[in-house]
């Protein structure tokens, strides 16, 4: 009874707020669930492997930067050793202990498994009772600007190499449409922006990892 009676006043809401919201907007929502209910989506965006890029640094391509100021050296190198040490912090607020690489999967803000994430995007529950956030936090990739950034201005080479380790993960935890880490279109352009950041700081794009497109069964 008390569903009943939660279905009706929701259903009056969404009356009372339609023309506030638009005929456009309302549509356009329409239209996505109803590709999502129909498989459509699921069929224009299929599951395919993640190109894993691959580091094409050498020591001629190392050039130490002198001109930043040793506060902000120091502030970069912390934030780089604090992930080597086992941690990370979660929206630049409270560090939480991580394995390494992270499980994409977990929240280690709750200590829950996020669940179903071998299946398309659109087949996904965001709202599962953890907070979905904790789970897309390590996979923005802010981690891989700070090791790209401290490999920049120290040479030292385990940042390489924890980069490397990390993206190489990420990749082949997470196909491409496949589970809550595409769920996202917000998630997915901040992941790309600190891609690209990343590879900038590398000196990319002189070698661009080739990308595949293959599709998974």
């Amino acid at each position: 009874m008390e569903l009943k009676r939660f279905k009706i006043k929701k259903f009056f809401l969404l009356i009372k707020v339609s023309p506030k919201l638009g005929f456009i907007s309302i549509l356009k929502v329409l239209i996505y669930r109803l590709g999502i209910k129909s498989g459509f989506l699921k069929l224009i965006s299929p599951i395919e492997i993640c190109p894993i890029p691959e580091l094409f640094i050498k020591d001629k391509n190392y050039h130490k930067i002198y001109t930043v100021n040793q506060n902000l050296i120091n502030k970069c190198i912390y934030s780089a050793d604090i992930y080597l040490e086992g941690k990370a912090c979660f929206f630049f607020k409270d560090n939480y202990e991580i394995c390494s690489p992270p499980n994409w999967f977990f929240d280690y803000v709750n200590k829950t498994y996020f669940q179903n994430n071998k299946v398309h995007w659109s087949e996904c529950n965001a709202f599962t009772g953890s907070d979905i956030k904790n789970g897309w936090e390590l996979s923005r990739w802010k981690w891989s600007t700070t090791f790209a950034r401290a490999w920049r201005l120290t040479g030292n080479k385990k940042y390489l190499d924890i980069l490397e380790s990390w993206t190489k993960s990420w990749c082949m935890e997470n196909p491409c449409n496949s589970g809550i880490n595409w769920f996202c279109g917000q998630e997915i352009s901040i992941r790309l922006i600190h891609a690209i950041q990343t590879w900038q700081i590398l000196d990319y794009p002189i070698n661009i990892p080739e990308t595949s497109r293959k599709r998974i069964k």
